[in-house]
């Protein structure tokens, strides 16, 4: 009896262990918008491929934070591609992203975002060292920008014809070792806000960051 319970314990913990192990599936091909963005998901494969510095990738209007990722070596890896309409106007949008993670859990991390202008794919933004993007519900696009410790803001925006409408955004600037709070929505002059509030309008923003499984460029052929 012993060693039936045994082998059943045993076969428990080998189900779990190989269902913890499994990878989210990936999407599957847009083959349709792969052809209109070829060219843009062929730039990104060679400039990995052959390890492109980061002056080469700004010269072709690639993202250079790419470059950083390729010294990793496994930039194909985790660098991953994914079509949405995101302003509902029926053609869809390039997201390029990493994963990142934060502490409500794994989120998206967008390099760079490309529309349709003509016909002809058109970069529309791009994260840099100040600017960080992130798809939230509702195909909002959330930015945190910095640029050290005396300046920081958090914004929500939605995305519309290739172009970013702010509609709410918290900010701090310190000054002598103290940060002034400050809220603002849409066009509406800035208003100062407790640090307090501020942080639950800033967590609020962050816990919208959407976990998305798109394909690795590693899955893209040329």
């Amino acid at each position: 009896m012993k060693k039936v319970l045994a082998l059943c314990l045993l076969m428990s913990l080998l189900i779990s262990l190989s269902a913890c192990g499994k990878k989210p599936e990936e999407p599957e091909r847009d083959a349709d918008s792969e052809t209109a963005y070829a060219s843009v998901l062929t730039t990104y494969r060679t400039a990995i491929d052959e390890h492109w510095t980061a002056d080469q990738m700004t010269e072709h209007g690639m993202n250079y934070l790419v470059s950083y990722l390729g010294d990793q070596g496994n930039a194909l890896e985790t660098i991953q591609y994914l079509f949405l309409d995101l302003d509902g106007d029926g053609q869809k949008e390039l997201l390029l992203f990493t994963s990142e993670e934060r502490t409500n859990g794994m989120v998206m991390s967008l390099l760079e975002i490309y529309g349709m202008y003509d016909g002809t794919p058109n970069s529309m933004l791009k994260s840099n060292d100040q600017d960080s993007y992130y798809l939230g519900e509702n195909n909002l696009i959330y930015r945190e920008t910095t640029n050290g410790n005396e300046i920081a803001q958090w914004e929500q925006n939605t995305y519309s014809g290739g172009m970013l409408q702010t509609n709410g955004s918290v900010s701090f600037q310190e000054e002598n070792g103290t940060k002034t709070w400050y809220t603002q929505e849409g066009e509406a002059p800035a208003v100062p806000l407790s640090a307090e509030e501020a942080e639950k309008q800033v967590n609020t923003y962050k816990m919208s960051y959407l976990s998305l499984t798109g394909n690795p460029l590693a899955r893209y052929s040329r």
